[in-house]
């Protein structure tokens, strides 16, 4: 679930200062002291960007039969 800072606080072992928007890894870390909710149940996002998931595509160069390779 993704939450706001509302004071300073401590999660995940960095300082979230006011304003601060971060992802909580499960919902019982919540803290109504320090946080509020942005998006209810919105999951982590993933390591992978999905632009890195595609790997690129290598065209393969075609060599004449008369050509000399070196």
């Amino acid at each position: 679930m993704k939450v706001r800072a509302t004071n300073l606080g401590y999660y995940n072992n960095i300082r979230q200062y006011e304003g601060m928007e971060f992802f909580l890894k499960k919902e019982e870390d919540f803290s109504h002291k320090w946080m509020e909710l942005v998006e209810p149940k919105a999951s982590v996002p993933s390591k992978k960007s999905k632009s890195m998931s595609k790997k690129p595509v290598m065209k393969a160069e075609v060599l004449d039969s008369k050509s000399e390779v070196i």
